[in-house]
C-alpha cells in the first residue's frame, strides 16, 4: 500500500504539465514561432489593388466624363491625407 501510494507520487512529481513537454516537442514550438514570423513578415506587401485602378463601377464614367478629384491632399503639416471631403461630395 505504501508502495502504490509512493509510485503515485512519483508518478505525480515528475509528470510535466509544461506545454513543451506534455502536449508539443520543443523543436516543434520553435518551428511554429517561426513560421508565425516569417508569416507575418511576409504579409506585408504590396497592395491587393494598385493606386490607379477603379475602385467602383462609376470611376471609369467619373474619369471619362470629368476631372477626378485626387486621392490625397496635403495638410497643414505636410503629410499626405486622403481626399475624402472632395472625392466624397454629392455635388460634382
Amino acid at each position: 500500500m505504501v508502495r502504490k501510494h509512493y509510485q503515485r507520487c512519483k508518478k505525480a512529481a515528475t509528470a510535466d504539465t509544461g506545454l513543451y513537454r506534455s502536449i508539443l516537442g520543443r523543436r516543434t514550438v520553435l518551428l511554429l514561432t517561426a513560421a508565425t514570423a516569417l508569416l507575418s513578415v511576409t504579409g506585408c506587401q504590396r497592395a491587393l489593388l494598385p493606386s490607379n485602378a477603379d475602385r467602383t463601377q462609376f470611376d471609369a464614367y467619373d474619369r471619362r466624363r470629368y476631372h477626378l478629384p485626387p486621392e490625397t491632399v496635403l495638410d497643414p503639416f505636410g503629410h499626405e491625407q486622403p481626399n475624402l471631403r472632395e472625392r466624397l461630395r454629392p455635388d460634382r
